[in-house]
């Protein structure tokens, strides 16, 4: 991903952009899997980024909120796994 000097990303590789376009469906396949647990069930929710300062890395907050509006990751009272729209 980086240069021979390890001081930038490689921006223009194929490669780079692949890996980085692949983040957001990890992330959500992570919370997918963090709601089948007990305690983590309730923390995963503090790891969505808000924001990046890498210009590269631009476009994951937003493809991640997308993601998430998406699916099922959000507790209601009863505990029944339900999708944000769905909640107030």
């Amino acid at each position: 991903m980086t240069s021979a000097s390890r001081e930038d990303i490689l921006v223009d590789r194929q490669w780079n952009k692949t890996l980085r376009d692949a983040i957001p469906v990890a992330f959500v396949n992570t919370v997918l899997e963090m709601l089948k647990h007990p305690c983590l069930k309730y923390s995963w929710i503090q790891y969505i980024p808000s924001s990046v300062h890498d210009s590269f890395f631009q476009p994951v907050p937003t493809s991640i909120t997308k993601l998430l509006r998406r699916r099922r990751v959000l507790l209601d009272e009863a505990g029944q796994v339900c999708l944000p729209s769905n909640l107030v």
